[in-house]
């Protein structure tokens, strides 16, 4: 539902565009001045900065729990790198001029943030039952934050030079998004036969999640023109964007030989949460740093924010 909800978001803005293409400037044959003469397209791309929000911030309590849990001693941290809030960036922009140096832009876009990382730490599972020797814990985490930003803006630019030129704009953009997380842990003995390795405990949790937001933006371009129809653009752009509501699915499998052979797995849909869950029977505590989309009296509701600022390198092209 999510998708045809983001479809309609952009045929919305297709429509509007469309509309004042067609209402603020009528072309007709031979006129210099008509619409035609002032379109231009950008295309920019380069590396932007966004703040990932509770996702970074449940990797950076794990990495804290598991220091905690092996008695500090046993685990060194910063493992566990929070979701990479740098990544890939790239932007097109159809601008429509309005004269007196004021412009109208639509456009949509691609950002990405992903990241892997692993940690390795020895717990103390003398509280388990039944009682275990010190285990090994690994940790293995991979996330891909993707967004399409689809958005509005109208700027005005002041001419430096002959070729030379500064605009500055400001508007609002709506930001499609996708989150896919896969959590694994794993507890070994620390010398173990091969049986022991397939009966370990073990928890993996893979998150599919689907959510967008709106937020505003403001952004500064310095434009060179090479000639008529090209010119060299170098943009920055800041932005206020959270996505508190990210909806999908959670594909769980835990298993655990203590406790009467634990053993779930299955997949459920929902909002993702974020919190602490009860895991001693998986032989850790009933404070473990936890994702769900259940869900419950120690967890809230998971805010993705792709606020931030995105630096791109590109061209204007000027049809006519």
């Amino acid at each position: 539902m999510t998708c045809f909800r983001g479809q309609r978001h952009i045929l919305r803005f297709s429509t509007l565009f469309l509309f004042l293409l067609v209402a603020w400037r009528p072309a007709v044959a031979g006129d210099k001045d008509g619409i035609l003469n002032t379109l231009s397209f950008k295309l920019s791309g380069g590396l932007g900065l966004t703040g990932i929000g509770d996702l970074r911030d449940h990797v950076g309590a794990l990495d804290d729990y598991l220091h905690s849990f092996c008695n500090e001693y046993n685990y060194l941290p910063g493992q566990l790198d929070r979701p990479g809030i740098w990544g890939p960036d790239v932007a097109l922009e159809v601008c429509l001029e309005l004269g007196r140096g004021l412009s109208l832009g639509i456009g949509t876009g691609f950002m990405k943030a992903a990241d892997h990382s692993a940690s390795y730490g020895i717990g103390d599972f003398s509280g388990g039952t039944p009682v275990l020797d010190p285990r090994s814990i690994t940790t293995d985490l991979r996330s891909d934050i993707r967004s399409i930003p689809v958005q509005a803006d109208i700027s005005r630019s002041w001419p430096l030079s002959r070729n030379l030129s500064l605009t500055a704009g400001a508007g609002v953009a709506v930001y499609f998004s996708s989150v896919k997380l896969d959590r694994e842990m794993g507890i070994n003995p620390l010398f173990y036969t091969i049986e022991e390795q397939i009966v370990r405990p073990h928890l993996d949790d893979l998150f599919d999640l689907r959510g967008f937001g709106i937020g505003p933006l403001g952004k500064v371009d310095l434009e060179y023109k090479i000639s008529r129809p090209i010119a060299l653009v170098l943009e920055v752009e800041g932005r206020y964007a959270r996505i508190t509501h990210l909806k999908g699915l959670q594909d769980y499998f835990y298993y655990s030989p203590l406790n009467a052979e634990y053993f779930v797995h299955g997949q459920i849909e929902g909002t993702l949460q974020i919190g602490t869950s009860d895991k001693t029977v998986m032989g850790l505590t009933n404070d473990f740093p936890d994702l769900s989309v259940t869900p419950s009296s120690t967890m809230r509701t998971a805010r993705l924010d792709l606020s931030g600022f995105s630096c791109r390198l590109g061209f204007r092209l000027r049809l006519f």
